[in-house]
């Protein structure tokens, strides 16, 4: 305590404190950072088979969007801060990768639905027999 007292540490407090804010909030992004990127190296995306068909689809997903948005939002106030310069490659590195993957799952989720909607018209037996060429089409997917 002399040792601090003899080096005038007090004349130099709102330094120390300004310091002590950056490192904190860094510390805070790095950890952020590090949370994003271990949740997505363990995320799963199960995949179940669709009937007996050979063709599987996504199995819930909502867990997924909602650690998608959560993550954005995350980025997004990271991003906000003076403090994300060290990181701001990083950030914007996940920016992109989390748009990617929602882009990418809301349209494998756009085609599943479009799959099952003709599914459920080319296994009608009426169908079957009034466009035979387009249901073997639809058979061999």
């Amino acid at each position: 305590l002399e040792l601090i007292i003899g080096m005038n540490m007090q004349d130099h407090a709102d330094a120390i404190k300004e310091i002590s804010t950056a490192a904190s909030a860094e510390l805070n992004i790095e950890n952020g950072l590090k949370g994003i990127r271990e949740t997505w190296e363990k995320m799963p995306l199960d995949m179940i088979a669709h009937k007996d068909r050979g063709v599987y689809r996504l199995k819930a997903v909502d867990d997924i969007f909602s650690t998608l948005e959560e993550n954005q939002v995350l980025l997004s106030a990271m991003k906000s801060t003076r403090y994300v310069q060290p990181f701001v490659q990083e950030v914007d590195y996940w920016e992109k990768a989390l748009s990617l993957i929602m882009e990418v799952l809301e349209g494998v989720l756009n085609v599943q639905r479009q799959y099952l909607y003709l599914e459920n018209i080319f296994t009608g037996e009426d169908i079957r027999k009034q466009m035979p060429q387009e249901t073997n089409e639809f058979d061999g997917l």
